[in-house]
């Protein structure tokens, strides 16, 4: 923590105690609920785990993401709350984020699942799997921080499972 932070923080605890009070109280209800959020994320990734049936690729990236998001933001309030006590916690996640992140990551064999990626998956900018076009909307919509309806791209990998059932 930086000493201008520092002597901002103790001005505003000197002369508007109570801004302080409620600052401190609404990053405490925030980390309640990301609390709450994170271990449903991570009861659902469970469920990925556990699961003997193959899941949906892009739906375990998509929960990752949101798990290392509300984790993030428990962090985050854990510093409101007590100003510079938490900073170690960065590293510590983003330690835990690269080797979880690398294992969620990993290229999919093909024919195995995902069949369909949404194109607002992180899945979508990879053009061997899901083709020029649609890894093009992908990057460009990124670029430029437009919404992507909500669109799937079929992907190439399941076709000759197709073909030996048609």
């Amino acid at each position: 923590m930086g000493l201008l932070s520092y002597l901002k923080h103790q001005l505003a605890s000197f002369f508007s105690p109570g801004a302080m009070i409620r600052q401190r109280y609404t990053a405490f209800k925030s980390l309640l609920e990301k609390d709450g959020e994170s271990h449903s994320l991570i009861a659902r990734l469970q469920q990925f785990h556990r699961a003997d049936i193959s899941a949906d690729y892009s739906s375990v990236q998509k929960t990752y993401t949101a798990l290392r998001q509300a984790v993030s933001s428990m962090v985050e309030n854990l510093n409101l709350m007590s100003l510079g006590s938490y900073e170690s916690l960065w590293e510590v996640l983003e330690a835990i984020d690269s080797a979880v992140g690398e294992a969620v990551s990993t290229e999919v064999l093909d024919g195995s699942p995902p069949y369909t990626v949404m194109l607002d998956a992180p899945l979508a900018s990879q053009e061997w799997l899901v083709g020029g076009k649609a890894a093009r909307i992908c990057a460009a919509s990124c670029a430029l921080k437009l919404p992507i309806p909500g669109v799937l791209s079929s992907l190439p990998g399941p076709l000759p499972i197709f073909l030996k059932q048609a």
